[in-house]
């Protein structure tokens, strides 16, 4: 009977031990992701100020603005796994020294990492700031998960010469009820600059989804929702992955509407920067086709440079413009 008992006691605690073993294994497996989903939220938005960087001086009434889409830092290619982190690094110091030959007052950047897997968990937005010579950036996440050996952090970043004093995040629509709570969406961030004592004005770095013209439409009347919320001036800049049907390569959701046009009839922005015959073209790099990146700016404003350069640092190219305020 002693025997039996303890045979019975040998076989509860090796199944005990099954399963502990199996415990253990999940959580090594899943505890990162679902950690790092728990905690995400409160990462979500981050203001930085470096030190080291350069003051502006907004004497004259213009801003300079720039919005890149940077693509990770992987060049004109299409996939993030065809080179060595270690040329990512080197591209994205190359984004820096051109941002910093333009000597832009704001930059909008899209697809930035903060910590990816593909390009050796460099935070390429404080990477740039710094590079750079910005004093004050905002980090915002639009994916953020991780996994046992791998982490897939990013999303949009401002760069400023100029005091920030607040950032926000705004939520756009999932195109997918899953992918919110899964890893995250393209969303919206937007920042109040305070260019001198009595001046201030919104920047909102744009990224809408690439896939369904209206989940883009759904995305800029959360912007036009946004805009309402104050009486500060805003601009809007950043990959809008829109085109006017006015211009090469557009798209209409299934009631006919366009998230371009929408902003347009909206009455806030200042028209579209747009020559039909002549194009600014910003994707792709390599071979342009079709104009997705944008800088917009209040009525009241004025357009007094608009310029897409050429440039192979990403698939996008950049949009810089000069902007006076009135």
């Amino acid at each position: 009977m002693g025997r039996f008992v303890v045979k019975s006691w040998t076989k509860k605690l090796w199944q005990r031990k099954w399963w502990l073993a199996i415990l253990i294994l999940l959580l090594l497996v899943f505890g990162p992701y679902l950690f790092s989903r728990a905690m995400s939220g409160m990462r979500d938005v981050r203001v930085f100020e470096n030190a080291s960087g350069a003051e502006g001086d907004f004497k004259n009434s213009q801003l300079k603005i720039v919005a890149y889409n940077i693509a990770h830092g992987r060049g004109a290619t299409d996939s993030n796994m065809e080179e060595p982190a270690a040329d990512k690094r080197k591209r994205i110091s190359h984004i820096a020294s051109w941002l910093k030959q333009q000597d832009a007052d704001i930059v909008v950047l899209n697809e930035v990492d903060f910590s990816a897997t593909w390009s050796d968990h460099q935070n390429q937005g404080a990477a740039i700031a710094k590079e750079a010579g910005y004093q004050y950036w905002v980090e915002q996440r639009n994916m953020d998960f991780r996994l046992l050996y791998g982490s897939w952090k990013f999303g949009n970043v401002i760069l400023s010469k100029f005091p920030i004093d607040d950032a926000h995040l705004v939520e756009f629509p999932e195109p997918n009820r899953w992918e919110r709570w899964a890893c995250g969406i393209k969303q919206g961030v937007v920042c109040t600059i305070r260019l001198s004592e009595s001046k201030k004005i919104r920047v909102f770095g744009v990224h809408t989804d690439f896939r369904n013209e209206a989940i883009r439409v759904k995305s800029v009347k959360a912007m036009l929702d946004e805009i309402k919320t104050s009486d500060i001036p805003l601009i809007a800049a950043g990959d809008f992955n829109s085109t006017p049907t006015r211009l090469p390569c557009s798209n209409r959701a299934p009631d006919e509407s366009n998230a371009m046009e929408t902003l347009e009839a909206a009455d806030y922005f200042a028209a579209l920067p747009i020559d039909t015959e002549q194009p600014k073209l910003t994707f792709s790099s390599q071979r342009p086709h079709t104009t997705i990146d944008w800088i917009l700016i209040p009525k009241a404003y004025r357009y007094k440079f608009y310029d897409v350069p050429a440039s192979d640092l990403s698939d996008h190219l950049p949009v810089v413009a000069i902007v006076e305020i009135r």
